[in-house]
């Protein structure tokens, strides 16, 4: 994998840290079919290496300015009261295991760094827990889409597996965005 791609795939990782509304795993699980699991989990080590640094600068952000930090994350795209509700109830109540728990349970991590400040959670416990969890699940998303790959190719031609990658994440937006309106 080339530097080009590495550096794409930082950038989204960065970007789905802070802003932007689409996870990483759609790239890594791109790369994982197309590839294998192991330009996949180089791939996911870099999404993760952006998300980090993603969760780190809005850490240090809503340390210094709270407001604006959970305002920026709050103008995201489907991200709602109730899912910032939800995370500050569940920082508050487990603290960095929340942040670990949040990858697998649809809450972006970006509201967790805009409010883990605020709830009196260090720098270090936050980002020690998120980039395990960022790490943790871009790897098991290269691991499960390698593998799907690898058993769905003697059924399936390339165009085949393309439009079942494809399908699979409308379907996953659909759905969760269906869930969050």
């Amino acid at each position: 994998m080339g530097l080009g791609a590495l550096a794409l795939l930082f950038a989204w990782g960065f970007a789905e840290a802070t802003v932007f509304f689409l996870v990483a795993d759609v790239a890594v699980s791109w790369i994982a079919l197309r590839r294998g699991l192991k330009p996949a989990l180089i791939g996911a080590l870099a999404a993760a290496g952006g998300a980090v640094l993603g969760i780190a600068l809005l850490f240090g952000w809503a340390a210094r300015d709270p407001a604006a930090a959970l305002a920026l994350v709050d103008a995201v795209p489907f991200v709602t009261a109730e899912l910032i509700d939800e995370m500050r109830a569940d920082l508050a109540a487990r603290g960095p295991a929340a942040v670990l728990a949040a990858g697998f349970t649809g809450v972006p991590i970006k509201i967790a760094a805009a409010l883990a400040p605020g709830l009196g959670m260090g720098a270090a416990p936050f980002l020690i827990a998120g980039a395990a969890q960022r790490i943790g699940r871009f790897a098991a998303v290269a691991l499960l889409a390698a593998l799907i790959a690898r058993l769905l190719r003697r059924r399936l031609s390339e165009r085949g597996l393309l439009a079942l990658w494809a399908g699979f994440w409308v379907l996953f937006y659909a759905l969760y965005w269906t869930a969050l309106v």
